[in-house]
């Protein structure tokens, strides 16, 4: 299924079910709706397989990338092959290890330590039908969701020179940095999304920049940062304003 074969409205708010970017409201009225709508239902549904099969191939690209780095870095000449789903099980339990070694370790900044209770990565728009339908965008969202940061960082880039205010690309090049930690870089992209009252992601970027504020200690800029008109994150921003005094 492509775009072009719903209305924008109605590929918008689909759009906004999955990726769950409604608010209770919201979601309520188009679940209502679905109940009444079998071609509503399967619309869906088609959307849902699209993202998936997407999702999937970017899953496996990065596996096999996993899996390539590994054996030039461990020739295994006369041993039996590995077990794909055993060798992968192993590596997400050392990298769980790891992460939780780095969460807890005592020599981690308080700060830092609450930023990563409550952090959680943007997963990113739904590749096939994303708000931008090049093919260009599309191509770095896929690097994006296989968390090739810097390849999408690149690809967005490009697209910006073009439109600088474009706050979609503003925005997801910001995550990109957040993620890859080049926090210090993300703050004023942020910054430009979160003032711009038309944008659909200025809610969520003014939580990431909370947060982003928290992991640089930043203690003025939180305390300046308004966020009575965030419907979505406001709450969560005042929690973490609260978490982050008591420190």
């Amino acid at each position: 299924m492509t775009k072009e074969n719903l209305d924008q409205e109605t590929f918008e708010t689909i759009e906004a079910y999955i990726i769950g970017d409604m608010t209770q409201e919201e979601t309520a009225e188009f679940e209502s709706r679905l109940a009444l709508d079998a071609q509503l239902r399967s619309e869906l549904e088609i959307m849902r397989e699209s993202i998936l099969a997407v999702e999937l191939g970017a899953f496996e690209s990065s596996i096999s990338d996993i899996a390539e780095n590994y054996d030039r870095n461990n020739p295994s000449i006369g041993k039996k092959p590995r077990t794909g789903w055993k060798f992968i099980s192993l590596a997400a339990a050392i990298a769980a290890l790891i992460s939780l070694f780095f969460i807890f370790d005592i020599a981690t900044p308080s700060n830092e330590k609450l930023y990563a209770e409550y952090f959680k990565e943007d997963p990113g728009l739904p590749v096939a039908m994303g708000a931008n339908s090049s093919y260009d965008f599309s191509d770095a969202m896929v690097d994006y969701k296989a968390e090739k940061y810097e390849l999408a960082i690149a690809k967005w880039t490009t697209l910006l020179a073009d439109d600088p205010q474009n706050d979609t690309l503003n925005y997801f090049i910001a995550n990109s940095l957040m993620n890859s930690d080049q926090i210090e870089k993300a703050i004023p992209m942020f910054q430009q999304v979160a003032e711009n009252s038309e944008s659909r992601f200025k809610d969520k970027a003014q939580w990431y920049l909370a947060l982003a504020f928290v992991h640089q200690n930043d203690r003025e800029a939180l305390s300046k940062l308004d966020s009575d008109q965030n419907d979505q994150f406001g709450e969560r921003i005042e929690a973490l304003k609260t978490a982050y005094h008591k420190l």
